[in-house]
């Protein structure tokens, strides 16, 4: 954790074999100990612990206003009766189970998956973060609306954001046993940054109906939230202050 807090680690870590007791003794240590600052992917069937440390305080700073932002465009009035943020409750998937860095729900208490979570990390592990957030999007089939990514480069001053989704796409292997014209793939719906003072790829756009779990009303003036040119402004801004 040290290494990776002052530059010379990789972000993620890798441990096996690590049995269920294992992981439920390195639990408490962890939740007694090291509270927010690591993250925690278990594979049951192969027995292995994958930790994401969370000891920057950019990119952790970063991703945090991105949900204050997104919380913001849910409901203006700052009232958060029809969405909760569930932090980095832990979910069982397909013989694994995952925290996110943050995680909101629009169901009721208790029912089912989060329906937008957000995984934050460090430019370097990019590809990595990309593997944390297709998890959330297969394994959930479907609950799961929206994973959002978050990568901060305190060296580039940079701050990037990719919005994913399970996505409908044609089918380009149609046979009698899989007839279906379409298939659902994890699909990169949207990709934005800031370098410096520079925007690229906004607007970005989360739906309304996959996080609300219904139709926007136009009556009340709801629709899709979208992050413009100020969001990644203000998250920069507030970001590189703490740097």
């Amino acid at each position: 954790m040290e290494e990776f807090q002052f530059g010379g680690a990789a972000q993620y870590a890798v441990y096996s074999p690590v049995s269920d007791e294992e992981l439920t003794k390195i639990d408490n240590v962890r939740n007694r100990d090291l509270k927010g600052a690591v993250k925690f992917l278990y594979l049951t069937n192969e027995r292995v612990l994958i930790v994401k440390f969370i000891v920057g305080i950019v990119h952790e700073v970063a991703h945090r206003r991105f949900v204050g932002i997104f919380m913001r465009k849910v409901s203006p009035t700052g009232f958060f009766k029809d969405i909760v943020d569930i932090g980095k409750t832990r979910f069982l998937g397909l013989g694994s189970q995952k925290e996110a860095d943050t995680s909101l729900t629009s169901r009721t208490p208790g029912a089912g998956w989060p329906t937008v979570v957000f995984e934050c990390g460090v430019s370097e592990s990019l590809e990595r973060l990309r593997v944390d957030v297709r998890w959330w999007l297969e394994n959930s089939k479907g609950e799961v609306g929206t994973a959002i990514l978050v990568a901060t480069s305190k060296e580039t001053r940079s701050l990037h954001v990719e919005i994913w989704e399970l996505v409908d796409i044609p089918n380009p292997n149609i046979t009698r046993v899989n007839p279906d014209p379409f298939i659902t793939e994890v699909t990169k719906t949207g990709e934005g940054e800031i370098v410096g003072e520079v925007v690229t790829g906004v607007p970005l756009k989360i739906s309304f109906k996959k996080t609300m779990l219904r139709d926007p009303d136009d009556t009340l003036g709801e629709h899709d939230f979208v992050f413009d040119v100020q969001d990644f402004k203000e998250v920069a801004q507030i970001t590189w202050a703490f740097s």
